[in-house]
């Protein structure tokens, strides 16, 4: 029997990993799926591109994108270790490809205004400050998060809430937006947003968190398998709950005050979610649920001050972002902990 490893990049539920397996099953394959692994062994007898082909199209109904191969061509008895090493590089290369436009992005997105005619006060004058920003952050986008944009889709269309389709809303809807806003002022001498500027810094930080992470995770994946009773069941609730509350801040905010400001907020709440909570989960310090108990605190905290116009937090995205990148680090100390079997 062949037995054919594929990487499962970006799983996070057990439920999904177990409905995934249910449907491979049911479509002839024997299997074994690891979320915290990352990763599936598919079993068949000479198994053909044309399986391989199938089991990915049964994958993507679940928002998840197979990784089968190391080299150009399909090899049926392949190495788990080789395909673990090669998507930790991928990542790697990404993480520093986008580094290289979001840096200068950011630094232009709070520089601009120095450089823009009258400090930036008006909005015609910040054209092309904001224009050149989005122009980086969108080449970061393409050139780094282009899989996990790719996964998100796939999930939207399956209606599967992944923690890539998270990252995916915050991408999208705080870049099309503000590129949108920005391109206006070609024409006219004010933005939809304002004064207060586009949202593509916020972008910038999704795309940096959501990289790291990755990276961090494909690195550890060895000491995570076999650990999937410790991730978040539930977790496409988890998701799917946030982008509702999302949702709702940005209609109850809008009504307040403007549309400009619920976009702001709502994005903000977005970003305290970190898109790979789940497998955050994986540690023995905060196991499970108590993982995310900061996350909550901040969020409910958050909401509060900002729904009850109490300015108590002044929550934003960067410290939304610091909160990330803090999450993030504890992340890989916990995953540093287990030893690899």
């Amino acid at each position: 029997m062949t037995r054919t490893h594929v990487i499962l990049d970006g799983l996070q539920d057990p439920a999904l990993a177990q409905a995934l397996s249910a449907a491979w099953a049911r479509a002839g394959l024997s299997n074994s799926v690891d979320p915290a692994g990352q990763c599936a062994e598919l079993r068949h007898d000479h198994m053909t591109q044309s399986e391989i082909d199938r089991s990915a199209a049964i994958a993507r109904a679940f928002g998840i994108e197979l990784r089968d191969r190391a080299g150009q061509a399909f090899v049926a008895d392949n190495d788990l270790a080789l395909l673990r090493e090669q998507t930790a590089k991928e990542y790697r290369a990404r993480l520093a490809q986008a580094l290289v436009y979001l840096l200068p992005a950011v630094v232009l997105h709070y520089v601009g205004p120095y450089l823009a005619e009258g400090g930036g006060r008006e909005p015609s004058a910040m054209l092309y400050p904001w224009l050149f920003e989005a122009l980086l952050v969108g080449w970061a986008c393409f050139v780094g998060a282009w899989p996990i944009l790719w996964q998100g889709v796939a999930a939207a269309r399956h209606l599967r809430a992944t923690g890539d389709l998270l990252a995916s809303v915050i991408i999208l809807l705080s870049y099309l937006p503000s590129v949108w806003g920005t391109l206006s002022l070609l024409w006219q001498d004010h933005a939809w947003f304002g004064t207060a500027g586009p949202m593509c810094h916020a972008t910038a930080y999704t795309v940096l968190i959501a990289l790291t992470q990755r990276y961090a995770l494909h690195r550890h994946t060895d000491g995570l398998a076999g650990r999937g009773a410790m991730l978040l069941r539930g977790h496409a609730r988890l998701v799917g709950t946030w982008l509702l509350v999302m949702a709702l801040l940005f209609i109850g905010v809008s009504m307040t005050t403007s549309i400009a400001t619920g976009w702001f907020v709502s994005l903000t709440f977005g970003m305290l979610l970190p898109p790979l909570v789940s497998l955050g989960a994986v540690n023995r310090i905060t196991p499970g649920w108590s993982s995310v108990l900061p996350i909550f605190a901040f969020a409910v905290v958050f909401v509060m001050g900002k729904v009850g116009q109490v300015d108590i937090t002044q929550v934003r995205v960067e410290v939304a972002a610091g909160f990330g990148l803090l999450m993030t680090g504890v992340m890989v100390w916990g995953w540093r902990g287990w030893r690899t079997s």
